[in-house]
This record gives C-alpha cells, structure tokens and sequence, in this order.
C-alpha cells in the first residue's frame, strides 16, 4: 500500500515538474508558435537596436521587420524579399541614412513592447516616418503577405510604400 501511495506523489510531483517546464518553454519560444529557427545570415537584434539608437535621422524612414526565434519559411521569404526591395530600391538613402532596415526579434524580453507599440500580431514589416527626431506615423505593411507568391509584386507593394514616406515633408 505504501509503493503505490509512493508512485502516486512521485507520478503527480513529475506532472506538475513537466506542466511548469512546458509553460516556461512556451514563454520563450514566442506562445508556442513552433517552426524552424532563425537563419545564421540574420542580425542579431540588439546590434540592429543600438544602431537604429545611435545613428537614427532626424527625418527619414525607418523599415522594421518583426519576427521570433522560430520562423516558418514564409517569415524567411519575407525578411529575404524585404531586404531585396530596400537594397535594390534605395541604396543611396540607405547610405546617407534617410532609410534604415532593422530586424527585431520580439521575443526578446527588451523588445516585446514593440508587440503593443505596432500592434503586432503576427510577423510583420512596420514602415516608420521620423520627423525632427521623432515618429510620427507608421504602417504595418500587411500585404506583404498575399504578395508572398510574386517577389516582383512584393517588392513594388514595399517600394511604393516606402516611397510615399520619403516624399512626405
């Protein structure tokens, strides 16, 4: 009577171990979203974060891309296509540092306010206008995501849009 009393409180002591390690893993992985980890290639976020701080325009555009630690290959695509429209579209304000492109991981505890900031609910490319050092508008460029079957339909939908944030004064 003892072994089975025993085996019972160890069972249910190993349920509530495990329920406490899955939540814990949970919180981390981003809610449980489960896909493949970030590609090497990427940035760190927190080197994108310190130079977005330390050499931010007074007005220009800054393109965000906000995304986990585990990413599906369509998040990759995006990131891939989002950077291909910028660097072929704008390499001299990105010289002269009118336009950024940042990547943010929003799983990072330091960054998940952006989550509230931007609305985020999903991975998502954020356009930001910054006037006179401050933002003072922004879009979710949330097309991007039926664009994802035409590269050169995406990339016209990001450079239009970005675009228009330039051009304004």
């Amino acid at each position: 009577m003892r072994i089975i009393a025993v085996i019972s409180v160890i069972a249910l002591l190993a349920l509530i171990a495990g329920f406490f390690f899955l939540q814990a893993e949970n919180s981390e992985a981003g809610g449980g979203i489960t896909s493949a980890p970030p590609e090497e290639s990427m940035l760190d976020s927190s080197e994108n974060n310190a130079a977005v701080n330390d050499s931010i325009q007074a007005n220009g555009v800054i393109a965000y891309y906000f995304f986990g630690n585990r990413r599906c290959a369509s998040c990759r695509k995006i990131e891939a296509y989002s950077r291909a429209a910028i660097e072929q579209g704008f390499p001299d304000e990105l010289k002269n540092g009118t336009l950024e492109f940042v990547l943010i991981n929003t799983d990072e505890k330091k960054n998940r306010h952006y989550i509230k900031d931007y609305q985020l609910y999903t991975k998502s490319l954020i356009i930001s206008k910054i006037q006179d050092g401050k933002e003072t508008k922004w879009k979710n460029l949330a097309g991007v995501w039926q664009l994802l079957n035409t590269e050169s339909g995406f990339k016209k939908y990001v450079q239009d849009e970005i675009c228009k944030y330039l051009e304004e004064k």
